[in-house]
């Protein structure tokens, strides 16, 4: 499903406000990551603006549409957000007025938007969550992080010493991924 925000048609509107939960954002200097997922429509613009230190609407980004037809996700990177719900009574909105690239844009489909804090794991879960790799046993670890980043994991013995290390010096992952590790056996 998709929001239409209709900046084409009376009664024309170029903004869509959302409002972070307080309870997972509110005041302080927040970083987080914005995913707002769009249908390519035609070659205007859309931005998203955000409560900052400064100022109520500060602009996170602008993005240009392509025309490709597709669904695509833009992502918007805030280091400043302070999100006490000033920015048109929420935390930040999307905007199809776009100050200094011609005002009023085409209208926007809008799917998912989704915000979120980096640097977090969201889950880790191993299946089984015991092994005894004596016994070559294996488990699988899934894991889910907040934003694309570099894993590394390793095997520690009963006395905390490194004793396998595995996944080092990998390029940065998806925020979703798994691996499997067959114990201690070369």
């Amino acid at each position: 499903e998709a929001i239409y925000i209709n900046s084409d048609d009376t009664p024309r509107i170029y903004y869509l406000p959302f409002d972070i939960s307080d309870y997972y954002i509110y005041d302080g200097s927040n970083t987080v990551l914005i995913y707002v997922e769009y249908f390519d429509l035609g070659t205007g613009r859309f931005s998203v603006q955000y409560e900052s230190q400064t100022s109520s609407y500060t602009t996170a980004g602008v993005v240009t549409r392509t025309n490709t037809g597709q669904w695509k996700t833009a992502v918007f990177h805030i280091t400043d957000g302070k999100f006490t719900n000033r920015c048109s009574s929420g935390d930040f909105r999307l905007c199809t007025w776009v100050e200094g690239q011609g005002g009023r844009q085409p209208g926007l489909y809008v799917g998912k938007v989704t915000v979120r804090r980096p640097g977090q794991i969201l889950s880790l879960t191993a299946e089984p969550s015991v092994i005894s790799p004596a016994l070559e046993q294996s488990t699988t670890i899934t894991y889910w992080l907040s934003a694309p980043a570099r894993v590394s994991a390793w095997a520690e013995d009963s006395q905390g010493r490194v004793v396998k290390t595995f996944l080092d010096g990998r390029e940065e992952e998806e925020l979703t991924s798994s691996f499997t590790w067959g114990g201690l056996k070369e």
